[in-house]
């Protein structure tokens, strides 16, 4: 439907702006998940903890789980600075209830569990410890837990070293901060699904600046929208050619497609609403970084070109956002039959799903694309087959669904691959 004035037409973008971009008409980022707890806040002023307390102790009474759930994340910062009081008769009374509504925050489980035993309850400490190491997916709090438990964690990886055996191996590295435990865990499925030697090493790369920005990402989709709506709205075009801003310049100008969208907000809901966007335009030069897929696969084989050797890959996982010039995000990316592979963690991630940490779902999640980018390497075409756990996903939910699998002309093609065919 065209509307028929600039302030009208100018709404009209805006909601099929705010639709596409999922976030609200002014920009503001969608909530973080509770389990995105932030920094912690142990120098609350006195007023700010007096009115958290207020907030405790209220939900003491309350027996809306779903609420606390989503105001947890705020009371944390109260747990925080009550831990650095010693107020532990406190801290015991807010977690008693806040993890009841929010269960999988396993660092303040093992806080509870810490303030428990002290008190004499050592088996609750145990088990909450043995459950953070088996589901908790930040390294921190694993370790935290193997600590708790009693228990040593395994040793760092050794160093990358050049090898003359022949025997077919897989090599995982990690390119950024991702999670020793992360790369043991999937070592061990793709060791189990292989069935050839699959190790983690160390080895120091360097992934470069982001080549793009969430500033980026979003002018980029803000001017496929512009462009589309201005050219089935009239009323839109004519404001925006009335400010010359025309079709060409939106095309190649970024800076004139944040213009015309501060313009478009200024018309249809005036200058306190444009400037929450410029505010959300700062914000956004600093989040969302992205670096290009191929770009980075070419570090890596540039880094690693000394260990290679006949029936040797070596396949990088990053907890860095990767995409390509057709899409917006890639899972993985691998040489075609060539010795370099590289998957990324980043959309995998429970914090980043804003999901309840769970390891298994992520590993599996990991598994699933170590096989495909790990059967380009090998030389295996892509698979048609929907339930393959190397069928091509174009979404999470889609990878989620798929089997951990090979199918069996998949399975029979990585056997060839790697010398396993039964003479």
């Amino acid at each position: 439907m065209n509307c028929c004035t600039s302030k009208s037409s100018a709404w009209c973008f805006l909601r099929l702006l705010s639709v596409y971009l999922g976030t609200s008409v002014l920009f503001v980022p969608m909530n973080a998940s509770a389990q995105s707890l932030g920094p912690k806040s142990a120098s609350l002023s006195a007023v700010e903890i007096s009115r958290l307390r207020r907030e405790a102790d209220a939900w003491l009474a309350s027996t809306d789980d779903i609420a606390l759930r989503k105001a947890s994340g705020e009371l944390y910062p109260l747990i925080d600075a009550l831990l650095s009081k010693g107020e532990d008769d406190n801290v015991v009374r807010y977690l008693a209830r806040i993890l009841k509504a929010d269960p999988c925050a396993y660092e303040y489980q093992l806080t509870y569990g810490e303030i428990l035993a002290r008190m004499g309850q050592p088996e609750i400490l145990q088990a909450k410890a043995l459950q953070a190491m088996q589901r908790a997916e930040d390294d921190d709090t694993i370790r935290r837990a193997y600590r708790l438990a009693g228990q040593t964690p395994p040793p760092p990886p050794a160093s990358l070293e050049k090898s003359s055996q022949g025997s077919p191996e897989l090599i995982l590295v990690r390119l950024g901060n991702v999670s020793d435990f992360w790369m043991f865990d999937l070592r061990d499925a793709l060791s189990r699904k292989l069935g050839i030697k699959v190790s983690v090493a160390q080895f120091q790369f360097s992934a470069g600046p982001a080549d793009r920005t969430g500033l980026q990402q979003f002018i980029e989709a803000s001017r496929r929208r512009l462009l589309k709506s201005a050219g089935t709205d009239d009323g839109l075009f004519e404001f925006l050619s009335a400010h010359g801003l025309t079709r060409s310049v939106l095309e190649t100008n970024d800076d004139e497609v944040l213009h015309a969208l501060r313009l478009i907000i200024n018309e249809s809901e005036g200058e306190a609403a444009a400037q929450k966007l410029d505010t959300r335009i700062e914000s956004l030069r600093h989040t969302g970084m992205q670096w290009d897929a191929d770009k980075m696969l070419f570090r890596v084989e540039g880094s690693v070109v000394d260990f290679n050797r006949p029936h040797r890959w070596i396949l990088a996982v990053t907890d860095l956002d990767i995409y390509s010039d057709k899409n917006n995000y890639q899972f993985g990316v691998g040489d075609i039959n060539g010795p370099v592979g590289l998957i990324s963690a980043a959309r995998f991630s429970a914090k980043f799903n804003e999901e309840n940490p769970k390891r298994e779902r992520l590993t599996t999640r990991l598994l699933k694309q170590a096989l495909s980018t790990f059967g380009f390497m090998i030389d295996v075409p892509r698979c048609s087959t929907p339930d393959c756990a190397r069928a091509y996903p174009s979404s999470l939910q889609e990878h989620d669904e798929k089997s951990d699998q090979l199918c069996a002309e998949c399975e029979a093609a990585f056997k060839k691959a790697l010398g396993q065919e039964k003479r």
